[in-house]
């Protein structure tokens, strides 16, 4: 599986996703780091969606994001 951005705020900046597997996994545990920047101040959403390999989307997560000045 692949983790992917889905929506996000035009006011955010993606800067990327990684998902390295578990090294001491025994059942398909995966752990995802996404990276972004706020370019604004306010309430902002990011959305990270779950693909199969042909990037048919599993599941969705969303995200509303308080960025303070």
């Amino acid at each position: 599986p692949t983790v992917d951005f889905g929506f996000v705020s035009p006011t955010i900046q993606i800067n990327g996703i990684s998902t390295p597997k578990e090294a001491n996994s025994t059942n398909g545990t995966y752990i995802s780091e996404a990276s972004f920047t706020p370019k604004l101040p306010g309430n902002q959403k990011v959305c990270l969606q779950t693909l199969n390999k042909n990037r048919v989307n599993g599941d969705e997560v969303c995200f509303q994001v308080d960025v303070k000045p």
